[in-house]
């Protein structure tokens, strides 16, 4: 078996010690002219699909095929964002639900074939809001500063407005997802009913004018403080104990320098799912992470996050990435696609202090461009796995070349989760699943069953699986049958 492993650095990462990645071992592809399950005679496309997933363990079957390999099959969960056109459109958010099965390649000889993954939509479950309705259209209404909404004049007439990007599903069957427009987390039932809406310190909320400022969260207002344009809550999990959610803000805050693309400091949020809803103690911790500076070819420029995932309490794994590959506005090549290991152990926890004022307040402090105070301390971060590894694409006849073609890897890669591997000689290792963002790039897209885009350039919605090595990661166990 040939595998590209990259190992820790005890003596600099002493936390990450035992993390390995083995390398990829499958790819799957969902067409992109692919429909979903959303009923009532529509056709909608199937795209955007993993913005978010959520691999169910207690789902989990593990069996042996004819020809005698591990085949692993289970149920994912998966969460597009706000549909085509990046919020020109009346999109119905939603959840998919896939029946996934994965047979991981270990063969040294290299293959074209792309089907050790596989997926079949079973479910589509519309998420449905106070009013009965959300849209991922745009909050274009700028009368409205409690919570997004779209114009009333426009296709949405009105309904509350999100744009989702981070899934958690509880034990319960109910869901947890962040968005950007907010940025907010809202808890929606087992059906899709909203529950309630989890806030961040007024510090995360888009604001314009002098303090206190107005809540602005439409597209055309530029925010003073807050989250960036289309920078909002992108990443979101929960604790293994089920206790906490952790979501991380793609960008730096405005007032952390944001509107600069060389700014570094952006923030991991926590949220204590025992605490009161309205109770101050819902924050639980706040966090500094730093990005590279890795994102263009042309000069510093940040690389956002796009999902967090917990290992432990400490440790995560984070989702970082530039804007180039198939689907992007260039034909430069992918550069940077990296998911880092990053652990809160020794980091400064900033909850309830000056930071979370929005800018203007009195006592109010911003977090500076690049280099930190010294009585702030960052998570600390360790790359982990390269998604551009060229060697490891090859393998599967993917490339990262400048001649964009379908086997280039796409621009947004967006999801992250994990399946259990159960193997008694290794029972640290899981393969992680790392999914795309496809931007509903099919060649004809359909929304409430109707046709309402084309695309000259299709990008398939895709998963790669890498072997890696999680120690102190312990998932439920699903069951297991041989």
């Amino acid at each position: 078996m040939s595998l590209w492993v990259a190992t820790t650095t005890p003596s600099l990462h002493a936390q990450f010690a035992g993390f390995i990645n083995k390398g990829l071992v499958g790819v799957g592809r969902v067409p992109a002219a692919s429909f979903d399950r959303a009923g009532d005679g529509q056709q909608d496309t199937l795209g955007g699909l993993f913005s978010s997933m959520q691999f169910d363990v207690e789902s989990l079957r593990i069996r042996k095929g004819e020809s005698g390999a591990t085949i692993y099959e289970g149920v994912l969960y998966s969460l597009p964002d706000r549909g085509y056109g990046d919020g020109a459109r009346d999109y119905r958010p939603r959840i998919q639900t896939f029946s996934i099965r994965i047979e991981p390649y270990v063969s040294e000889t290299p293959t074209l074939r792309q089907d050790q993954i596989t997926l079949s939509n079973t479910s589509t479950l519309l998420l449905r809001s106070p009013d009965g309705y959300y849209t991922g259209s745009d909050a274009a209404d700028a009368r409205e500063t409690r919570f997004p909404k779209a114009a009333d004049q426009g296709s949405a007439q009105g309904h509350p407005s999100m744009d989702p990007e981070g899934l958690v599903r509880m034990k319960d069957g109910s869901f947890y997802v962040s968005e950007e427009y907010g940025p907010f987390i809202y808890h929606f039932d087992a059906k899709g009913q909203w529950i309630e809406t989890l806030r961040p310190p007024e510090a995360f909320l888009p604001k314009n004018g002098p303090y206190p400022g107005i809540n602005t969260f439409t597209a055309t207002n530029a925010p003073q403080s807050g989250r960036r344009n289309n920078r909002g809550f992108e990443g979101l999990t929960l604790s293994p104990d089920q206790r906490r959610l952790t979501a991380m803000i793609q960008s730096p805050l405005d007032q952390d320098a944001g509107l600069k693309n060389d700014s570094r400091n952006t923030r991991v949020l926590q949220f204590d799912l025992r605490a009161p809803a309205e109770s101050a103690k819902r924050i639980a911790a706040e966090y500094v992470y730093q990005l590279t500076l890795n994102g263009s070819e042309t000069g510093p420029w940040h690389t956002p996050v796009n999902e967090v995932l917990s290992i432990t309490p400490e440790t995560f794994l984070a989702l970082e990435r530039d804007s180039y590959g198939l689907g992007s506005f260039t034909n430069s090549a992918p550069r940077f696609k990296k998911i880092v290991l990053f652990n809160t152990r020794n980091a400064t926890d900033i909850a309830g202090s000056g930071y979370d004022l929005p800018a203007g307040a009195p006592n109010q402090r911003s977090l500076p461009l690049d280099t930190l105070p010294k009585d702030i301390r960052p998570v600390e971060r360790m790359d982990f796995v390269d998604l551009l590894n060229p060697q490891a694409l090859a393998r599967f006849g993917l490339n990262v070349s400048t001649n964009h073609n379908a086997n280039t890897i796409s621009e947004k890669w967006e999801g992250m989760t994990v399946v259990p591997m159960n193997d008694a000689k290794f029972p640290d290792d899981y393969l992680l699943l790392v999914g795309n963002d496809n931007d509903f790039k099919a060649p004809v897209v359909y929304h409430g069953g109707v046709a309402v885009a084309t695309n000259r350039t299709t990008v398939d919605n895709m998963i790669l699986a890498f072997r890696v090595t999680l120690p102190g990661y312990a998932p439920a166990r699903g069951r297991t049958s041989r």
